[in-house]
């Protein structure tokens, strides 16, 4: 069973630069499954694999910028001092391919956790251009407008958004926020439950649902 303490796969040194590509490709969709549990504790084991698969396959732009997304995702940048570490990995990717989508959308997250709303929405705007699809701009459109209080715009970034992946843990998480906001208790912790169902370990659904209570005044 996938564990975020899974240990990733590892090439022999006798193993062609082919082999360990494809070794580096099992080990980054190893983290991409980890990332999709939406905990900390899954972000820092995707964030390991993503290492190790940049280890196997170090010309592949995709892993310093899935990396960098991970550690912003598993620590706030600012508060844990990893803004260094997350440009660091960027700047590495950037090298090998300037427009990839996965840097803006690092960048966006590093200023949303400075608060710096104009830097996210440039940052988020070039994501979208390099990319349209990528569900993470909608994730980040989502809470950006969370955290300049417009829930209105987080649920039609969120609607989106499921529309494209009913089972993406972080767009549920955040649609029980805004079902939160907008005082749909019984929607908010239903949504809240279905995600601990799926990962018992994603303690900010406890804490929508312990936010609901307070409200109902079930709490004291």
């Amino acid at each position: 069973a996938l564990s975020p303490t899974s240990k990733p796969l590892t090439a022999n040194e006798d193993a062609s630069d082919e082999e360990k590509r494809e070794i580096g490709r099992a080990i980054g969709d190893e983290g991409d499954r980890l990332s999709g549990n939406d905990t900390p504790v899954f972000y820092q084991g995707a964030v390991e694999a993503y290492r190790e698969a940049q280890r196997h396959d170090p010309l592949n732009p995709k892993w310093p910028g899935k990396l960098a997304l991970a550690l912003a995702h598993v620590h706030h940048p600012i508060k844990n001092n990893k803004s260094d570490e997350i440009t660091e990995w960027i700047r590495k990717g950037r090298a090998l391919e300037p427009e990839l989508s996965l840097f803006y959308q690092a960048e966006a997250r590093l200023a949303l956790a400075e608060a710096k709303f104009e830097a996210v929405k440039n940052a988020l705007a070039s994501a979208q251009q390099t990319d349209p699809t990528a569900m993470e701009n909608l994730l980040i459109g989502a809470e950006l407008s969370l955290a300049m209080n417009d829930p209105i715009a987080a649920k039609l970034a969120l609607d989106e958004a499921v529309s494209r992946d009913v089972t993406n843990l972080r767009a549920a998480y955040l649609t029980s926020l805004v079902d939160l906001q907008n005082r749909a208790g019984a929607r908010s912790r239903t949504k809240a439950m279905e995600i601990i169902r799926q990962n018992p370990l994603h303690a900010s659904s406890y804490f929508v649902i312990a936010e609901n209570l307070r409200s109902d005044g079930d709490l004291g």
